[in-house]
């Protein structure tokens, strides 16, 4: 819930507001392969109204292995991140508002604005791509010309993907 707060993901206000969607929000709990807990707020985005730009693409898992491979035949570096917390880095474009429980601090039983993507959303994907995208062109990569999702540049007389 720190990180909710951090994040800025609501706005409280003081009534409901005309024309938002009210979503349930609940906290799920998940332990990761190497042993690390995560809790999650998500939402039940179930019931917030069709979008047509909720579509998300993901890059080809064969484009991962052939980036691999292709760093150890020519024996360079290679980095992974894990982006935490990476929904809350965008906003929703979508109009809803929550009502959280007892057990959620401050936030509880105040009429929430939702401003960030949170899981169980329908476009949180769709936004959290475009925000890495954003970022992406900024650092100078492009989308390369086999699969959109893997970003390159070139640096130095190399290509960074």
């Amino acid at each position: 819930m720190n990180k909710i707060e951090e994040y800025k993901v609501f706005r409280p206000v003081s009534e409901t507001p005309t024309g938002y969607t009210k979503l349930r929000c609940n906290l799920i709990f998940d332990t990761k392969l190497y042993g690390t807990r995560k809790a999650r707020l998500v939402a039940d985005g179930s019931k917030s109204p069709q979008f047509i730009d909720s579509y998300s693409s993901v890059i080809a898992p064969e484009h991962i292995r052939l980036s691999m491979v292709a760093a150890q035949i020519n024996d360079l570096a290679m980095d992974t991140i894990d982006l935490g917390n990476a929904y809350l880095h965008a906003f929703t474009k979508e109009k809803a508002h929550t009502i959280l429980s007892d057990g959620y601090g401050d936030l509880s039983g105040k009429i929430l604005i939702i401003e960030k993507a949170l899981y169980g959303m329908r476009t949180s994907g769709a936004r959290f791509y475009e925000d890495l995208s954003e970022t992406l062109l900024l650092l100078g990569f492009h989308p390369s010309k086999a699969d959109p999702d893997l970003w390159m540049r070139k640096l130095d007389g190399c290509y960074e993907y």
